[in-house]
């Protein structure tokens, strides 16, 4: 049996790909050695990580805060590992990964180095220190043997930047198996029955409720929707955002149309999506993630997985996107007028919403899910191995 480790600086369960990519593997009878920061935030709210599978060695590294002593404490720990156990690949996750694996190789090269880029950054827009830790993400990106991207456009952004000449890869969207079955709560119904909402169509936006998805110019919109339609917000607010977006829906007396859920648990989440008729996918054009978010976003993937037609922003991504499966609309997020007349037009208009609801099932079903994107990976991974 083949042994992988897989190593990252975060807790596999913020991202939904890495816990699909895991059990996929374990599906294909490798054994994997997962090495990932412990955090008080994830063991509030999930608990202790477990993946019931015989063949995986979960090494949960305690983190209380970031620092040079943690980063060698963990690199440390992974190297006796690693040489114990000998695996015959190493899949890092993120930039400081990337270096642990690296540093793996000093002590043996007979592994295949894989690396799974979620996130990444031109280093002419970031700070002095971020520049120079993405520069030396390039730079050690020449050593690797195969790369994973969530899109298509991200994997040639990277190979521009990085002047990487090796471009083995496949692309891992953030997209749901076919057989991925929610747990769906029913709170729902009575929060908005003791808010006095009624309504007869839910818009919905889910996931994190920062600045960069233009949430001000959404709930604004809101006072020019049509009667019944109800906008619910549900994730996890930063910078303030959930008073600047209650203040803005006490302003426009939109109590009874736009409520705010923080914090929700998994199975409100669920429920929310489930009973929306129109989902939001609004992302700021202020990194090269949120250039490239048709394949990588939470929102889109959601959405998919619930089977409802969305409304995203009018970036070349999207209308790319737009183009090939036809299960939304764009529109500039910055102009709440227009925001409106989308979501209205759209919600008005059955044979249009019936056609994207149709479409958006068939693309689920044939491209975007998680089960088609593996097998493909999956036969470039076995070809690799072969050479």
């Amino acid at each position: 049996m083949k042994k992988i480790f897989i190593i990252l600086s975060r807790d596999p369960r913020s991202a939904q790909i890495i816990m699909f990519f895991i059990n996929a593997l374990l599906s294909k009878n490798y054994y994997i050695h997962l090495f990932y920061h412990e955090t008080k935030l994830y063991l509030n709210a999930y608990g202790k990580l477990k993946i019931n599978n015989k063949n995986i060695k979960i090494h949960p590294i305690n983190i209380s805060k970031q620092s040079k002593f943690n980063f060698f404490k963990k690199t440390f720990n992974i190297i006796n590992k690693f040489k114990t156990v000998k695996p015959t690949h190493v899949i890092a996750v993120d930039k400081k990964s990337l270096l642990i694996c690296l540093i793996l190789n000093f002590f043996s090269s007979n592994f295949k180095k894989i690396y799974m880029v979620l996130d990444f950054e031109d280093p002419k827009n970031e700070s002095i220190k971020e520049g120079i830790i993405s520069k030396i993400q390039f730079f050690f990106s020449k050593k690797v043997d195969f790369f994973l991207f969530p899109s298509f456009q991200r994997a040639k952004k990277f190979f521009r930047l990085s002047q990487t000449k090796n471009k083995n890869f496949a692309v891992l969207s953030n997209h749901f198996p076919l057989n991925f079955r929610p747990i769906i709560g029913n709170k729902l119904n009575g929060i908005l029955k003791r808010k006095k909402i009624n309504y007869s169509k839910i818009i919905c936006s889910l996931g994190t409720i920062g600045d960069n998805h233009y949430f001000k110019e959404l709930v604004e919109s809101v006072v020019n929707w049509d009667y019944g339609n109800i906008l619910i917000i549900g994730g996890w607010p930063n910078k303030n955002m959930e008073n600047i977006l209650n203040e803005i829906i006490i302003k426009n007396n939109l109590q009874k149309k736009v409520l705010v859920l923080t914090n929700i648990k998994e199975t409100l989440w669920s429920e929310i999506l489930f009973k929306s008729h129109l989902g939001i996918c609004f992302y700021k054009q202020d990194s090269i993630s949120h250039k490239y978010m048709a394949g990588p976003s939470t929102k889109l993937s959601n959405y998919l997985l619930a089977n409802i037609p969305f409304l995203a922003c009018d970036n070349n991504d999207f209308k790319i996107f737009k183009s090939r499966f036809n299960v939304c609309e764009l529109v500039d997020p910055s102009n709440p007028k227009n925001i409106a007349n989308k979501i209205n037009n759209l919600l008005s208009n059955k044979k249009k919403y019936n056609l994207m609801k149709k479409n958006s099932k068939i693309a689920y079903l044939k491209n975007l899910n998680f089960d088609v994107q593996f097998d493909s990976f999956y036969k470039k991974f076995i070809n690799k191995e072969k050479k």
